[in-house]
């Protein structure tokens, strides 16, 4: 091998992985639930859900409404980051922290855990494609139960 092949490869080497690293898929904007195509397996099915979603990579702030058919409301929030580390937050179920991580340039996985670790949720959201489509598959286990649900959001 001659000295400009080797440069070649060597340039080849260095540049595969940037080249073949796949970048994040931007999920900022406002996603609205699809009842139509979500399942509920047994969680209390809502009415409506509206979500907004301002997203730099690594950089994840969402919040959002969750109405159900007695008009029961709740609201929820985070700020933080795609980047594994815990974050302090307060849900329903208690005091605890919540963590997203990338699976992939179209996948997160979270997870939020209270304090004593008698509640957790793992959440796994998925964009399609076309960027339109938001899919959440939700698991809770909390006081000895499991409960999983699917939930299908569409970009306004």
């Amino acid at each position: 091998m001659n000295k400009r092949d080797f440069l070649l490869l060597l340039l080849l080497v260095l540049l595969t992985p940037s080249i073949c690293r796949a970048q994040a898929a931007d999920i900022s904007g406002t996603w609205i639930l699809n009842p139509a195509k979500s399942s509920w397996g047994s969680a209390t099915r809502p009415f409506k859900v509206i979500l907004f979603i301002e997203h730099r990579e690594p950089a994840l702030k969402y919040s959002g409404t969750i109405r159900y058919a007695d008009d029961e409301t709740r609201d929820f929030s985070f700020d933080g980051a795609i980047d594994g580390k815990p974050y302090p937050l307060e849900r329903p179920a208690g005091k605890g922290t919540m963590s997203h991580q990338r699976l992939g340039p179209r996948e997160i996985k979270t997870e939020f855990r209270t304090d004593d670790g008698s509640h957790v949720q793992t959440v796994n959201t998925t964009i399609s494609r076309d960027g339109n489509t938001l899919t959440r598959g939700l698991e809770i286990r909390s006081a000895g139960q499991v409960r999983r649900w699917k939930e299908v959001y569409d970009r306004k």
